[in-house]
C-alpha cells in the first residue's frame, strides 16, 4: 500500500493498494477530501482487477463459498454520505453457493453493470442440473435496492432438501415493483417431483411443544413479496415414503405474499397405494384441495380398498379419509358388510372375531373390548421400536367396539404426553393431554380437546389420590 495525508487540505490519498494473494490481482486507489463545515468527504476511488471468488467465504452472511474468478472494474465518486458507484463485475464459468439456497450456481457467465442509480444483471449458468438466465434492472436509492424489473427463466432446475423432497422444474417468472412488496409472477412447470420424508407418529405427538424456528434476515426481508404463480406438472409428481406411494397431478395458483401465501386449486391423485394398520391399500380416489382461503392446510379426500386375503379374497375392506390435515376423519367399511371391530380384527389378524373364536386362536376374544387389547399388544412393540413411543392403547367402549386410539411419549418418570384420537368419524374428537405428577399423590392434567367443526377447548385438572387403611 502506498499513500499519504495532507493536513492543510484535509486530503487522504491511497495511490495504490494491491492484493496479490490466492491468485487475486486487485488494485485499489482512493482520494478523500474532507469538509469541516458539512462533515462530509468528497471521494474518488477505483477497484480494478481479478477477484478469487474463494474469498467470498469472508462474507458468511451472504455466501457459503465460491470458486473461480471475477473481473472487477468499479469506480465510486461523489460524497461519503451519497456515493455514486459505476462499473461492472464480469463472471466467466464461476461457481457461487449463496446462503439460503440448497443448490449451487455453477458455470456462472455474464456481467452485472452498475450505473449510479441502476444495477443491471445479465447472467446465465447452471442451477443443479438445469440452466437459467437472469436479466433486467434494479433501481437503487443511496446504494440500496428500491425497484425491481427482473426476468428469470430456467429449464430443468432443481430445488431440494435432503431426505425430504426434490423438485426438477421449468420456470418463467418476473419480479416487478417497489420494495417492500414487489410482485413475483409467472409459471412453474414441475418436470419431476419427489417427497420422501417418512411419517413419524412421535413428531405429531410432540409438535405442540416444539419451539418455532426464527426466520432468517433474508426470509424477513422477502416476507412482503407478492406472489402470482401458476404451478403445474408435466412429469411425475410423487409421494414415496413409509406410508404411501402416490402419483399426483398439480393445478395450483399461489397468491398472497411470500410470508403469507394463499394457495388455491388441487393436487389430484392419479394412482398409488398407502399403508394403514399394516395393510397396503390401493387408491380409488384421491384429492388434496386448497378450498379454504383462510386456511394454509388443504382438505384431503382419499378412498382406497384392500382384498383380504390377497390371494383368495373373502372380504374387501374400504377406507375413506376426509378432512383438513389437522383433523382427519377415518371411516372403515367392508364387503360383505362387517362391524367396525370385525374390520379392524380382519386387518390385524386376517380374520373376524367370530373366526378367531372358532379357530381357538384367542380365548380372550370372547370378552368385551378385548380386540383392542389384542391389537395393542401386537402393534405396540413394533411401534415402540421404530418410533420410540412408550404409550400405545386401543380402547373399547362398553359394547366392545373400538372407540379410541392413544399414543404417547414418557418424557420423564413424572411427565407423559398423549395424543388421543376418537375413532368415531361423526365426532372425530382429538385430545392432546399432558400428565405431570407433582408428588406421588397429586397429578396435574392438562387437555386440549377439539371436535370436528368446533374451536379447541382447554382444560386443567388437579387430581388427588389418598390411600385409606
Amino acid at each position: 500500500m502506498k499513500g499519504f495525508y495532507e493536513k492543510e487540505s484535509d486530503t487522504f490519498k491511497i495511490e495504490s493498494f494491491q492484493i496479490l494473494k490466492d491468485k487475486n490481482s486487485l488494485n485499489f486507489n482512493l482520494t478523500a477530501t474532507g469538509n469541516e463545515e458539512t462533515n462530509n468527504s468528497k471521494i474518488d476511488s477505483q477497484l480494478k482487477g481479478t477477484l478469487n471468488l474463494d474469498w467470498l467465504r469472508y462474507f458468511p452472511i451472504y455466501f457459503h463459498e465460491g470458486r473461480g474468478f471475477a473481473d472487477i472494474d468499479l469506480k465510486c465518486t461523489g460524497s461519503s454520505t451519497a456515493p455514486i458507484l459505476k462499473g461492472q463485475v464480469k463472471f466467466s464459468d464461476s461457481d457461487i453457493f449463496l446462503r439460503g439456497f440448497s443448490e449451487e450456481l455453477n458455470n456462472l457467465t455474464g456481467d452485472i453493470k452498475i450505473d449510479g442509480t441502476t444495477l443491471a444483471p445479465n447472467l446465465s449458468g447452471l442451477w443443479g442440473d438445469g440452466r437459467f438466465s437472469l436479466s433486467g434492472k434494479i433501481s437503487l436509492n443511496q446504494g440500496q435496492p428500491e425497484n425491481f424489473n427482473l426476468a428469470f427463466k430456467g429449464n430443468n432446475l432443481t430445488f431440494s432438501k435432503n431426505n425430504v423432497y426434490r423438485l426438477d422444474f421449468d420456470t418463467d417468472v418476473t419480479l416487478i415493483g417497489k420494495l417492500p412488496s414487489p410482485l413475483l409472477s409467472g409459471k412453474i412447470d414441475i418436470i419431476e417431483g419427489r417427497y420422501t420424508k417418512p411419517f413419524v407418529i412421535r413428531d405429531l405427538v410432540l409438535k405442540p411443544f416444539e419451539e418455532p424456528s426464527q426466520p432468517s434476515d433474508l426470509e424477513l426481508a422477502l416476507s412482503s413479496m407478492g406472489l402470482n404463480l401458476t404451478v403445474r406438472n408435466s412429469g411425475d409428481l410423487r409421494v414415496r415414503n413409509n406410508i404411501a406411494t402416490l402419483f399426483l397431478q398439480s393445478n395450483l395458483q399461489i397468491n398472497g405474499t411470500l410470508g403469507k401465501p394463499k394457495i388455491s386449486g388441487a393436487l389430484s391423485v392419479t394412482e398409488g397405494t398407502f399403508r394403514f394398520l399394516g395393510r397396503e391399500f390401493t387408491l380409488n380416489e384421491g384429492l388434496v384441495e386448497y378450498s379454504n382461503p383462510i386456511r394454509s392446510d388443504p382438505y384431503l379426500t382419499l378412498s382406497a380398498q384392500q382384498d383380504i386375503p390377497v390371494d383368495q379374497p373373502r372380504y374387501t375392506v374400504y377406507v375413506d379419509i376426509r378432512g383438513f390435515l389437522d383433523n382427519l376423519a377415518i371411516q372403515l367399511s367392508s364387503s360383505p358388510s362387517l362391524e367396525k371391530q370385525d374390520i379392524i380384527s380382519l386387518l390385524a389378524f386376517g380374520a373376524t372375531q367370530e373366526e378367531i373364536r372358532q379357530s381357538g386362536a384367542s380365548k380372550r376374544s370372547l370378552t368385551n373390548g378385548v380386540i383392542g387389547e389384542e391389537l395393542s399388544s401386537v402393534v405396540a412393540a413394533p411401534l415402540a421400536k421404530t418410533t420410540k413411543i412408550d404409550i400405545f392403547r386401543l380402547e373399547a367402549s362398553e359394547s366392545g367396539n373400538l372407540s379410541r386410539l392413544s399414543v404417547g411419549k414418557r418424557i420423564s418418570d413424572r411427565f407423559t404426553l398423549e395424543f388421543i384420537n376418537d375413532l368415531d368419524p361423526i365426532t372425530a374428537e382429538k385430545t392432546f393431554q399432558a400428565n405431570y405428577y407433582l408428588t406421588d399423590t397429586i397429578l396435574l392434567k392438562g387437555y386440549r380437546k377439539s371436535l370436528l367443526g368446533f374451536d379447541p377447548r382447554y382444560e386443567l385438572n388437579l387430581l388427588l389420590r389418598f390411600r385409606l387403611h
